[in-house]
């Protein structure tokens, strides 16, 4: 084969392996390009969540929680000028690894008013008016208490940690 006809058929043949790796390389970085995009929608996914959970935190539904460093009662207060329709509300508490939840049935709660939640206890004679949490068992000092207040439409009204303390 004559010289020229071999470089002609050698040049044919590095031109369509630079093809092959052209190709190889682009189907690489559509690949990348994928997983990039899909890595994006999964950050914008978390930071809308997390600016909703944001905007919860800062929702200011004029609704205050309490709690008795005694360790027996935890209060709900109203402190906008509105009345709030508790019905089908939760009032959440994580603590030890434990999570309770308190559902109010019927309840009104005039504006600047509060309700108390009792721990239940040997003694039954709670103020008329008042709630008892019939699952709810007294904390210890020390214990970190979650407590998240939801309305009927499980929107964050009011979060609240707090550390008990000593009597």
């Amino acid at each position: 084969m004559p010289r020229f006809q071999t470089e002609v058929s050698k040049g044919a043949e590095e031109e369509g392996e630079a093809e092959k790796e052209a190709e190889d390389l682009k189907k690489q970085l559509e690949n990348e390009t994928k997983e990039f995009e899909e890595q994006l929608q999964q950050e914008k996914t978390r930071r809308e969540r997390a600016e909703r959970e944001l905007k919860d935190l800062r929702t200011d539904s004029g609704m205050d929680i309490e709690v008795d460093q005694q360790r027996e009662y935890i209060r709900l207060r109203n402190s906008s000028t509105e009345d709030k329709q508790l019905k089908q509300w939760d009032l959440s508490l994580h603590i030890r690894e434990t999570n309770k939840k308190y559902r109010f049935e019927e309840l009104l709660l005039k504006a600047g008013r509060h309700v108390t939640i009792w721990v239940p206890k040997c003694d039954p004679s709670y103020p008329a008016g008042d709630l008892v949490w019939k699952d709810l068992k007294p904390w210890s000092p020390g214990d970190t208490l979650w407590f998240t207040l939801r309305n009927n439409k499980r929107v964050i009204q009011h979060r609240l940690c707090v550390k008990s303390t000593d009597r």
